[in-house]
């Protein structure tokens, strides 16, 4: 290999690298007779260790995976491996799964071996760098929203935060800690907050926002009871609320009573309580109670009514 020669009858000699290399012995008697002899040598290579993680930012309660991608030369394979984090055995296979429970820098040690019985050892001194996470919490208020009103004001409270990332669940997102927020329609919103810290780690919790349907009762001012398809029938419209009594009530000029519902979804054709005989067209007044179920309230609305023919 270069190397200057030894004097030795049985030296040791280190080769800085695997490979072939010719050996040879020169011996001289006490003649002065000199006699040489050559030999090829085969040394086996050491494997070079190395690792690779799966995870560029370790967090506590995550998961990494550690694997090998230490190389050989000289057609050698690596098939032996000895994982130990902090000095404490974790697996005998070429990768491992290492659960990052607790904050800290952990030692890493793998010691690999080749089918030619060579071994390597790699030394990573607080390569694990386990950060804690970030605790997201969020409220938001009122506790009871409709559509009607202005919005909904939401408040981070989580700890270690420095960047906050708010889902709506209506395809908006806001990216400050306490935003302001309409949403567009009445309907169950799953809003999830995303919080990362300072080392990138990152939490998420998450609140399903009900956006109520405003209550309302809704009655024409105006409806044409000649049978022929269109606006034949007058009637109250519930939205938002369910009924739990109801009562409507229809009154001519002089006060008497000229129709009775006692459900919503029933509705006058324009005869007298429901008879035979219609009354004549003109404006007509009428009185609705109803119980809402939506508050528990008893409602009296009244208008009129003008009946066309």
């Amino acid at each position: 290999d270069g190397t200057e020669v030894s004097n030795l009858e049985d030296p040791t000699h280190m080769f800085e690298s695997g490979g072939n290399y010719d050996v040879t012995l020169t011996v001289l008697s006490e003649y002065g007779c000199e006699s040489t002899l050559t030999e090829p040598l085969w040394i086996d290579y050491l494997p070079v260790p190395a690792v690779t993680l799966s995870e560029e930012i370790l967090c506590e309660f995550g998961q990494v995976v550690v694997s090998d991608v230490s190389t050989v030369e000289g057609g050698a394979d690596i098939i032996s491996w000895l994982w130990q984090v902090d000095g404490n055995v974790m697996g005998q296979d070429s990768l491992f799964v290492y659960n990052t429970n607790i904050p800290g820098d952990y030692d890493l040690t793998l010691v690999v071996g080749t089918d030619a019985g060579c071994l390597a050892t790699f030394e990573g001194e607080g390569i694990l760098q386990v950060y804690p996470i970030p605790e997201a919490f969020f409220t938001y208020g009122p506790e009871d929203v409709d559509v009607y009103d202005e919005g909904a004001q939401f408040n981070s409270y989580s700890a270690g935060a420095i960047l906050w990332e708010y889902d709506f669940g209506d395809g908006t997102t806001e990216e400050i800690p306490d935003p302001f927020h309409v949403f567009p329609e009445a309907g169950n919103y799953e809003v999830l907050l995303t919080v990362t810290n300072l080392f990138g780690c990152t939490d998420t919790m998450s609140q399903v926002v009900s956006i109520d349907p405003v209550p309302m009762l809704f009655v024409p001012a105006a409806f044409t009871p000649d049978n022929d398809g269109v606006n034949d029938y007058w009637g109250a419209y519930t939205y938002g609320f369910e009924v739990e009594a109801f009562e409507m009530l229809v009154f001519n000029r002089w006060g008497e009573v000229v129709f009775r519902s006692t459900k919503p979804e029933q509705w006058w054709n324009g005869s007298h309580n429901q008879g035979d005989h219609y009354v004549p067209e003109g404006v007509y007044t009428w009185r609705a109670k109803y119980l809402s179920a939506h508050d528990g309230e008893q409602h009296v609305r009244a208008g009129h009514v003008t009946l066309i023919r």
